[in-house]
């Protein structure tokens, strides 16, 4: 009776394990100085075609902020959430993309919001060490995890949902100062 038990208790693991495999069929891994994560990164972004979330501690790269108008433009759905530091920071994207009229909030999170992630289509996340900058892009050793496990997707959307309403309306208006400062 218990070896029966005990092998039913197994097929049922083993089938589960692959049920999860067949619902999380891709995780890749890539890294800085090995893959061009940045390529990877504008490949995902040129093929959405619904949505585009972003929640990111530092954008300074300006061939991704391009890219993500040139996805607003043609019907995609994109929404930045940024940590406060972006409002000011010299080499910010946050400035382009409201000039472009792409959708930004800023974190209300009075230390820092330290996410980078983007969630496309509602099929895949792209998540890791990488921040949107020139220097994880050429100097630092950096990293990233491209998911397409709905499971996972689900728990990221939820959490993006979070932060798109905690955002902060003062550090959105300073930002937008900013930009007037600059044109």
């Amino acid at each position: 009776m218990g070896r029966k038990l005990l092998s039913k208790g197994l097929l049922i693991i083993v089938l589960c394990v692959f049920l999860l495999l067949g619902v999380c069929a891709k995780t890749e891994i890539y890294f800085t100085h090995v893959d061009d994560i940045q390529a990877i990164i504008l490949s995902e972004i040129n093929e959405a075609e619904q949505s585009i979330d972003i929640a990111m501690y530092t954008f300074t790269d300006f061939v991704l902020a391009e890219a993500l108008v040139e996805a607003r433009n043609r019907g995609v759905d994109v929404r930045i959430y940024l940590d406060r530091s972006q409002v000011y920071a010299k080499y910010s994207q946050s400035r382009y993309a409201t000039r472009s009229s792409l959708v930004i909030r800023i974190s209300s999170n009075r230390y820092i919001m330290h996410n980078k992630f983007v969630i496309i289509d509602d099929d895949l996340v792209i998540t890791g060490s990488y921040n949107w900058t020139v220097a994880a892009n050429t100097k630092n050793d950096e990293n990233i995890l491209v998911i397409d496990c709905p499971y996972v997707i689900k728990i990221y959307q939820e959490q993006f949902d979070r932060l798109w309403e905690q955002y902060s309306l003062k550090r959105y208006n300073e930002l937008l100062e900013k930009v007037e400062e600059e044109n």
